[in-house]
């Protein structure tokens, strides 16, 4: 078998063999372009070093721009706090901006970032956002989520996308991905003012300065829409025709929902679950045409105690429950769900590892054999 030809063994200029012919670096940029896309990133700008015709051609790329510190190989081996970790993430951020003032691409289709950062990189944040809404960016993903480690400060307060209107983005932007930020409350509404072709929003971890958030708007194109704060949020209007799927993670928050007629899929985790199931008048407005929910109960004793009210989900084929906390003995309690979805194909039921569930699920098995055969 003929082992691999590495790129570099290919270039005469890089190897300095004489009996090596340099064919590639003769080809059209925009087969040498190609080449360079099925590299990553950072793997594409390391060929700058092979030759002058090769110094800035991979800073054209008009493809995908992902930053991932849990890529890097000192994230692995990190110590949080540590001065080491807090030197390593400004490098990180040092080798995004050479990145973003080295492109040369006149577009470019995603802009990826993952990384721990506070408020104290304020400048570099948006210098990267200016530079993905110059570049008629489609899919913008800005996560600082202690998923990916601890910051030091606070989260940063990330400015209006008004601002960006008049930029081609404004017509290109279908996908927009915030996480571990905040936001005043009128964010969303000039975000979806601005950007009509959005499809994808997603918002997670946020803090929101005002309390009242609006996903409001006859002409949207919105179709998956995905939103948890950290604090503050006091009450969530949503109304957008083209809404297929939604996920919420709530507490008290008072959430409206209106004019979702496509809406088919939903699921809602942190506290709010218990007001959907105590309370049907919540999404009763849009229950009959679900065919997917999902529901990521805290406990199972504050099912038990109070009244379960749902509403009717006529259209029902997946129902899916989590639980973190263990069940109680008698699963019969969800025989109600399932009498409140007379289509339903499939339910799944998902605990954490605290009970045991060989001694009590029979019971449930011949509730659902019978009521397929009533």
């Amino acid at each position: 078998m003929t082992p691999p030809i590495s790129l570099a063994c290919l270039l005469a200029g890089y190897q300095g063999s004489k009996n090596c012919k340099d064919i590639i670096s003769s080809l059209a940029d925009d087969i040498l372009l190609l080449i360079l896309s099925l590299l990553d990133l950072k793997e594409a700008a390391r060929t700058s070093a092979l030759s002058r015709r090769w110094r800035y051609l991979w800073s054209y790329l008009p493809g995908y721009y992902d930053f991932d510190v849990s890529a890097t190989c000192w994230w692995k081996f990190r110590k949080i706090w540590d001065e080491q970790y807090l030197l390593n993430v400004r490098k990180f951020a040092d080798y995004v901006n050479q990145v973003v003032s080295s492109s040369r691409a006149p577009r470019v289709h995603t802009f990826r970032v993952r990384i721990p950062l506070d408020s104290s990189y304020r400048a570099d944040i948006h210098r990267w956002v200016n530079f993905a809404m110059g570049k008629s960016v489609k899919e913008l993903e800005l996560n600082l989520s202690f998923y990916y480690g601890v910051c030091c400060g606070g989260p940063l307060l990330l400015d209006s996308f008004s601002c960006y209107a008049q930029y081609p983005t404004g017509h290109t932007l279908v996908s927009l991905s915030l996480a571990s930020l905040c936001i005043n409350d009128c964010f969303v509404h000039s975000l979806l003012l601005n950007f009509p072709n959005l499809e994808r929003l997603s918002m997670r971890d946020l803090h929101c300065q005002g309390g009242n958030v609006k996903v409001v708007g006859g002409l949207l194109k919105l179709r998956y829409l995905e939103m948890s704060f950290k604090t503050d949020l006091v009450t969530l209007e949503i109304s957008a025709r083209n809404l297929i799927s939604i996920v919420f993670v709530g507490h008290d928050e008072d959430v409206k929902f209106s004019n979702v007629p496509l809406l088919q899929e939903a699921s809602f985790e942190g506290t709010y679950p218990l007001r959907v199931i105590h309370n049907p008048h919540n999404i009763s407005g849009f229950s009959s045409q679900l065919t997917k929910l999902n529901l990521n109960l805290p406990s199972m004793h504050k099912i038990i105690g109070n009244p379960i009210k749902l509403p009717h989900f006529g259209n029902l084929k997946l129902l899916e429950l989590l639980f973190f906390d263990g069940l109680d003995k008698n699963l019969l309690i969800f025989t109600k769900f399932i009498d409140a979805c007379p289509m339903l194909q499939k339910f799944k039921l998902r605990v954490t590892p605290c009970l045991s569930l060989s001694s009590c699920i029979t019971d449930l098995q011949c509730y659902c054999i019978c009521t397929m055969y009533v």
